[in-house]
């Protein structure tokens, strides 16, 4: 953020993104929740990822968004059957939906959005030439499917959390 003046990436907590987002009128909120925790359930927790993570796995990613250039650094997030299954079955699950994107791409994302093309090739340039301090190994587990809600000053707040924990 700091080298960047990046915001965006800092408004979330850490996260996968495994759908597009959701804009659901405000009287149907119970029954898209209900949906999706349906959904949720068809899936048990699993070990995502355990081998090490390398540079070559950032991504540096140009984009149009609302007819906007837009830039995003992340870390790549292997694609495993399992992902795709609970990306696909969220997915379809309903009809509100933010974007229609057609490729699931999970990634950890470390700026984008507010990331002007100067500070796009800037930090690029930096995690290139600085290896050495960037995440060499990377392993976790998705435990928990989590709903947010954009707050009036842009930052994100958890709505409700769904255990893939052993049922």
């Amino acid at each position: 953020s700091d080298l960047s003046g990046s915001k965006t990436a800092l408004l979330y907590p850490p996260h996968i993104t495994i759908r597009t987002g959701a804009i659901v009128p405000i009287d149907n909120i119970d029954a898209f929740v209900l949906a999706f925790r349906k959904d949720v359930d068809k899936f048990n927790a699993k070990v995502i990822y355990q081998e090490p993570l390398t540079i070559s796995e950032i991504d540096f990613i140009n984009y149009t968004d609302e007819g906007q250039q837009k830039h995003l650094i992340a870390y790549n997030i292997r694609k495993t059957e399992w992902l795709v299954e609970l990306n696909k079955t969220l997915d379809e699950s309903n009809e509100y939906k933010k974007t229609m994107y057609k490729t699931f791409h999970p990634h950890i994302s470390l700026a984008y959005g507010d990331l002007s093309t100067f500070y796009f090739n800037k930090l690029k340039d930096h995690i290139l030439d600085n290896k050495e301090h960037f995440c060499k190994s990377l392993s976790f587990d998705i435990n928990d499917v989590s709903l947010f809600y954009q707050l009036d000053n842009g930052y994100w707040k958890e709505y409700c959390s769904f255990s893939l924990r052993e049922k």
